[in-house]
């Protein structure tokens, strides 16, 4: 399905636009349903975001209707310097008054990452009781530079899952042991937003957006997305 695309001038203008985003569709949700649930990445791009959502972008929302959850993990410990969630706890959650409860991390349960996925899966289905899939209201994501989004690497595995929830997942750089929600999950969400900076990602953000399937990329199987890009990563879409 087409992505779509928003461009900002900067990363500073991507985080705030991403911000601002999180901040209304929250609160549409909660109008509607009673509750916002959010699964967010981690990695470099989306800390200005949190940072924002830490600061008075957020004032008014209410947290205790406000449910935190992963797209995926690096299989470490929660106080390693590689953690998606401490990251994310660091930058933002420890900043607002969300209550504990409402905070999903995914876990790291001794040495194999199926173990954690499973039980990250269990949880979920406790959350999203008898539902097929759950159904998120946002998912935010990032984009890698070999088009990998979530931990849903070119030619793993986890890619091809069909049935589970969450799943192991093998990165080919880095920490190579992760635990992602699968491409079924992401695509049941009500939205996909993905932020997109630096000129490192040009060429793959237009490969995506201009559908150049050659080979396919993991980012080109999401449904319907919205694109967060900075000046840099549209720099091939909109050359000078």
């Amino acid at each position: 399905m087409p992505a779509l695309l928003r461009c900002y001038p900067d990363e500073a203008a991507v985080a705030l636009a991403a911000a601002e985003f999180f901040a209304k569709k929250a609160l549409a949700a909660i109008d509607l349903r009673g509750v916002f649930r959010v699964a967010i990445s981690g990695g470099a791009t989306p800390l200005a975001t949190y940072r924002l959502l830490a600061s008075p972008v957020s004032v008014g929302l209410p947290w205790s209707k406000i449910h935190v959850y992963w797209v995926d993990e690096r299989y470490v410990p929660a106080d390693s310097a590689e953690s998606n969630y401490r990251m994310a706890r660091e930058s933002w959650l420890s900043h607002v008054p969300i209550p504990a409860e409402n905070i999903h991390p995914m876990l790291t349960l001794g040495g194999d990452p199926s173990v954690g996925a499973a039980a990250y899966e269990a949880a979920l289905r406790i959350d999203f009781p008898e539902q097929p899939w759950p159904r998120f209201d946002l998912v935010l994501l990032g984009l890698g530079g070999d088009g990998h989004t979530a931990s849903l690497f070119p030619g793993d595995a986890a890619l091809m899952e069909k049935r589970r929830w969450v799943c192991a997942a093998y990165s080919p750089v880095g920490v190579r042991s992760r635990i992602t929600l699968t491409l079924p999950v992401l695509n049941r969400a009500r939205l996909r937003m993905c932020l997109v900076c630096g000129r490192g990602k040009a060429d793959v953000l237009r490969r995506v957006i201009e559908r150049e399937t050659h080979p396919l990329l993991p980012a080109q199987l999401l449904h319907r997305t919205l694109y967060f890009a900075d000046s840099e990563a549209a720099a091939r879409l909109f050359p000078d």
